[in-house]
C-alpha cells in the first residue's frame, strides 16, 4: 500500500513540476523569436540599409545620406518583376549570408527577378529576411520569401508615388518607393518617429521580387493594423518589430492607436494626432 502512494506521490510531484516548467519553456522560446527577430531588423535597418549597393556597382558613401528606391531601377521592367531593395543588401551581408560562389550567379538587374539569370539567387534562404517565429518550409526549385517588407505609406499606391525635388512632402508618402531615392532630410517626422520596415505573417512573397513582397502601403481601412492576418505584425503574441530610419526596433502593441501607427508611417510630419482618437 505504501508503495503505490508513494508511486502516486511522485507522479504528481512530476506533473506538477512539468505542469511548470513547459510554460516556462514556451515563454523563453516566444522571447527568444522576437529578440532575434528584432536582431535581424536591426541587420537591416542599421546597416544593410545604408550599405544599399546596385547590382553591378560599387558602394558610394552618398548612399548613406538617403534610402534606397524600393527596386532596383529599370525602364522597361514593372516593379513586380525587378529585383527588390532587399537584393542591394546583399554586397554588405555576404560575409554572413552569402558566398562569393553564390553571390556569382546574380544579381542582375537588367532582366527579371525570376529569369534564369537571377532564380538561383532567389532560391536561396536568406535567414535575416525572416522572423525566426514564422520560417518557412523549403520548398524545392521555389522562391524563397520573406517576412520583412519596407514601409512605403498610406494607401495601397503609395509606392509609386513620387517625392517631389523640393516643395511641399506628400503627406501620405513614407519611407521608401518603388522609383527614387528618398533623402533623409526629406524626413520631416524624424528617423527615430518614421517606421521603415515591418514584419508580417500575411502575403508574403519572395525576397527578390519587387512589389508588394517587399514594399507596400497600407490600406488605411483594413482595421485593426497589427494581428495575425492583419497588415503588420502575426509573428509574435501581442504586436509586432519595427524598424524605424534610425536602425532602432521597437515592438509595437496591437492595441496601437491606429492614427499614432498612420502617423509613424508617413515622412511628411507635423500630423495632428490625438491619443485618444482612431
Amino acid at each position: 500500500m505504501m508503495r503505490w502512494v508513494s508511486i502516486v506521490v511522485v507522479g504528481g510531484i512530476v506533473a506538477l513540476t512539468l505542469g511548470m516548467l513547459i510554460p516556462a519553456v514556451l515563454r523563453l522560446r516566444l522571447t527568444s523569436d522576437r529578440v532575434r527577430c528584432q536582431d535581424h531588423l536591426r541587420e537591416i535597418a542599421s546597416f544593410g540599409i545604408w550599405h544599399a549597393t546596385l547590382p553591378g556597382e560599387t558602394f558610394s558613401p552618398d548612399a548613406r545620406k538617403s534610402i534606397p528606391a524600393g527596386t532596383v531601377p529599370s525602364a522597361t521592367l514593372p516593379p513586380t518583376e525587378r529585383l527588390s531593395w532587399l537584393v542591394t543588401l546583399l554586397p554588405a551581408l555576404e560575409g554572413k549570408r552569402l558566398t562569393p560562389k553564390e553571390l556569382s550567379a546574380g544579381p542582375d538587374g537588367r532582366i527579371a527577378w525570376d529569369a534564369a539569370g537571377n532564380a538561383k539567387l532567389a532560391r536561396l534562404r536568406m535567414n535575416v529576411f525572416l522572423c525566426p517565429a514564422q520560417v518557412p518550409d523549403r520548398v524545392i526549385d521555389q522562391p524563397d520569401i520573406t517576412g520583412y517588407f519596407a514601409t512605403a505609406g498610406l494607401g495601397i499606391d503609395a509606392p509609386t508615388l513620387t517625392l517631389p525635388a523640393d516643395g511641399p512632402v506628400p503627406t501620405n508618402l513614407g519611407a521608401m518607393r518603388y522609383d527614387g531615392m528618398t533623402p533623409i532630410e526629406r524626413i520631416l517626422d524624424g528617423q527615430s518617429q518614421t517606421i521603415l520596415v515591418a514584419e508580417t505573417i500575411r502575403d508574403r512573397g519572395p525576397w527578390a521580387q519587387g512589389g508588394p513582397s517587399t514594399l507596400r502601403g497600407l490600406d488605411v481601412a483594413d482595421l485593426p493594423y497589427l494581428g495575425p492576418n492583419r497588415p503588420f505584425a502575426g509573428c509574435h503574441v501581442g504586436g509586432g518589430n519595427f524598424a524605424f530610419v534610425d536602425g532602432s526596433v521597437r515592438f509595437l502593441s496591437e492595441a496601437i492607436t491606429p492614427a499614432i501607427m498612420r502617423a509613424q508611417l508617413t515622412i511628411a510630419g507635423q500630423e495632428d494626432v490625438e491619443f485618444d482618437r482612431p
